[in-house]
């Protein structure tokens, strides 16, 4: 158990050194929390990041982590929370979509 914790901490290493210092990083805590920012500093056992939501800095150590990605999507004013990146897309084909639907149904009323 404690080899496949050792991995895990060094997989999040290798992540956080591949998406590099200044670069745009989702970090994803154990208690399911989610921060957005720029990775600002990297250390051994952990790093700094630039929090844009909370404009401010926040330390992670890998010990804490459930997970981290590259990038960080636009805010979904809706429900609070940020869309993930690649997935912004997804929606805008979702909206337009519905909305040729809606514009086909009406232009098709013959009464007008």
């Amino acid at each position: 158990m404690k080899q496949v914790q050792t991995a895990k901490l060094e997989e999040l290493k290798k992540q956080v050194e591949k998406i590099g210092l200044g670069k745009k990083i989702t970090v994803i805590r154990l208690d399911e929390r989610e921060f957005y920012g720029s990775v600002s500093n990297i250390e051994a056992d952990g790093f700094q990041i630039d929090e844009v939501d909370l404009k401010q800095t926040v330390d992670f150590k890998y010990t804490e982590l459930k997970k981290v990605r590259k990038g960080y999507g636009g805010k979904n004013y809706a429900v609070g929370k940020r869309v993930k990146p690649g997935r912004g897309w997804l929606y805008g084909v979702a909206i337009f979509g519905t909305l040729f639907v809606i514009l086909g149904i009406a232009l098709s009323d013959k009464d007008f």
